[in-house]
């Protein structure tokens, strides 16, 4: 879930899949099928069949509390009315647009933009975010609200990340340095650098 292109949709979806993964696990270990753990699988050969029976229960009570937790810190989302945001086209495209939290005009506009064949082969070609940012000027209420539910962080990875940027800018040789954020703006920054044209600007140091 980790990533600058996480959303509110998509990190629920992970762990959705997650807890659905882990409901596979206390059914397949109930019935001492270990398959789903290779490293599991192999050892279990060595073992007696009271070490194999313990082995069982602590796995199954380990699952088992693992999901209670994961259901109290994540609680299932409800992102039946936002999901037209990111499957707007396909079988279920028309189900999402009924299902979203629109007016009617705006629902009018989504239905056209689900029929634009143009706007559907951009959209493969494009991120989501960049796909409603393109659509501002021609649908400037539908995109805004598209935006409003892309942009916020669905986790803390850009906080960690600034961080883990702040702990090797600022190091025990450099702890006198005090005003970073310039350096922490162009260390988090995804735009690259046109170092040609910034050394051409600068004049290089000439032997005296």
């Amino acid at each position: 879930m980790q990533g600058r292109k996480e959303n509110i949709i998509s990190t629920s979806d992970k762990m959705e899949s997650f807890k659905k993964k882990i409901s596979l696990w206390l059914s397949c270990i109930k019935n001492d099928d270990f398959s789903c753990f290779s490293s599991v699988e192999e050892s279990k050969i060595h073992l007696s069949i009271n070490q194999k029976t313990e082995l069982k229960n602590i796995m199954y009570e380990h699952l088992l509390t693992l999901s209670r937790n994961l259901k109290s810190y994540f609680p299932s989302l409800l992102t039946t009315e936002i999901q037209w945001v990111v499957s707007l086209y396909g079988p279920c495209g028309e189900e999402n647009i009924k299902n979203a939290n629109l007016s009617s005009t705006e629902k009018e506009q989504l239905l056209e933009i689900s029929s634009d064949t143009t706007l559907k082969s951009k959209l493969y070609m494009s991120e989501n975010d960049s796909f409603w940012i393109s659509l501002q000027n021609e649908y400037p209420e539908v995109s805004k609200k598209a935006l409003q539910i892309l942009l916020p962080f669905s986790t803390s990875y850009m906080c960690e990340s600034a961080f883990s940027i702040l702990e090797v800018t600022k190091t025990k040789k450099r702890s006198t340095l005090k005003d970073i954020e310039s350096e922490l703006r162009v260390s988090l920054s995804t735009i690259r650098p046109r170092i040609e044209d910034l050394c051409s600007i600068r004049q290089s140091q000439v032997s005296h």
